[in-house]
């Protein structure tokens, strides 16, 4: 059977992300990366390269960071301090400390290359090797 818009746009991929010591599993939707999410992904990360390491990311950068996050990620396993899942909301990512914004950016940005090793699960995800929460620019 030939594959529809709307199956590639329910199609979702999951990656991990090293987080205190702790693993929080992302799931985005496949279909919302689009090559114009893509050339933002890659204007963004270009103005990293050119950044100095030590210094914090802009607020501008972070809030580019919550969008991506808010129009890629469909689920995660972070839980509360109820124990209970957290509801992915801009309110929400304003309460995670910048450089974990940067990690999961970081992850969403690596579990969508292609990985020609690695099969599709069962399900027809896919998943990628854990991203570690690396030295990296933050709002701290």
């Amino acid at each position: 059977m030939p594959l529809t818009l709307k199956a590639l746009r329910n199609k979702t991929v999951t990656v991990e992300c090293e987080v205190a010591d702790e693993t929080v599993h992302l799931t985005f939707a496949l279909g919302r990366y689009t090559a114009d999410v893509d050339e933002q992904f890659a204007a963004f990360r270009a103005s990293l390269a050119s950044m100095d390491p030590e210094s914090p990311l802009s607020p501008e950068q972070n809030a580019l960071i919550r969008g991506f996050l808010l129009s890629l990620l469909v689920s995660w396993d972070l839980l509360g301090e109820d124990e209970e899942p957290w509801p992915i909301t801009e309110d929400n990512l304003r309460l995670l400390p910048p450089q974990v914004n940067f990690a999961f950016f970081l992850a969403l940005a690596e579990g969508n290359k292609p990985d020609p090793q690695k099969a599709p699960t069962s399900d027809g995800s896919s998943a990628t090797e854990p991203t570690s929460l690396a030295p990296s620019p933050t709002g701290t």
